[in-house]
């Protein structure tokens, strides 16, 4: 899980919040003009395409049959009817289906018909879950909360960097086990584009750079948002953590750059 900075709610949110206040999230989703589309959008540029809670990148479908692995989750359940949960733009994360849909695109490597190895917010459900695990929306840019292992392709907290943002070590162990974050699924997953990123890293050194020139290098290549403004690749977290002081080089300057 990392850090999102969201920008200002959609106006198409806005306008349908003030002509239908009380409306349930159905009605959102069926209105017309509609209003979903434009929710999706803004959270796939806030987050950069990748899931607010695994960080799997958030794939459109490629043909009619399939369906989006990417939906709104609200971090607070909308069924609380204590509070205007529904309808309230800082509740909404994008998320992906945590390997419960079979329609996805690239089902092959996303879905899993075990509900053992579903993750994200498909374990959560409904369970008001604020203060057990982390608000991506309120977690420190740096340093890093978590590591990961890249023989397995797990994660782990990093209790130093928790003592030193003063973020609860059990909490962020909490958003790791209630939602599933180290889930078969989700393993192999991240293994396999850290491997990809060491042979990668193996390459470079064999063609004659030094092991702080290919980690610099892949670092600009793999934590500089495109043109779209999204991550290149899933796993942000995990790709930070095995370039190390040259990650955090480069997301430093991908920070301070100016906004297009």
């Amino acid at each position: 899980m990392k850090p999102i900075v969201k920008q200002a709610e959609p106006a198409a949110l806005t306008q349908f919040r003030q002509i239908y206040p009380e409306a349930n999230w159905e009605g959102l989703r069926q209105a017309n003009p509609p209003v979903y589309p434009h929710l999706k959008a803004q959270l796939r540029q806030d987050q950069g395409g990748l899931c607010a809670y695994c960080e799997i990148d958030l794939k459109p479908k490629k043909s009619p049959q399939e369906v989006d692995d990417f939906r709104i989750e609200h971090f607070h359940p909308k069924s609380d009817i204590h509070g205007h949960w529904t309808l309230n733009w800082s509740n909404m994360l994008g998320v992906c289906h945590g390997g419960s849909q079979r329609r996805v695109t690239e089902s092959g490597q996303r879905f899993t018909e075990n509900k053992r190895d579903h993750s994200c917010d498909v374990p959560k459900g409904a369970k008001a879950l604020d203060d057990i695990i982390l608000n991506p929306l309120n977690i420190p840019k740096t340093p890093a909360l978590f590591h990961f292992d890249r023989a397995m392709g797990s994660m782990r907290v990093d209790q130093k960097a928790c003592a030193q943002t003063g973020i609860s070590a059990e909490k962020a162990q909490a958003t790791i086990d209630h939602l599933h974050l180290n889930s078969s699924r989700l393993l192999r997953m991240r293994q396999q584009v850290l491997d990809h990123l060491n042979e990668q890293l193996m390459t470079l050194m064999d063609d004659g750079l030094t092991l702080q020139q290919a980690r610099d290098r892949l670092a600009l290549a793999y934590l500089s948002k495109n043109h779209e403004g999204l991550w290149p690749v899933a796993f942000f977290s995990a790709i930070r953590h095995y370039l190390g002081q040259s990650a955090e080089s480069q997301l430093t300057k991908e920070n301070s750059a100016p906004s297009s």
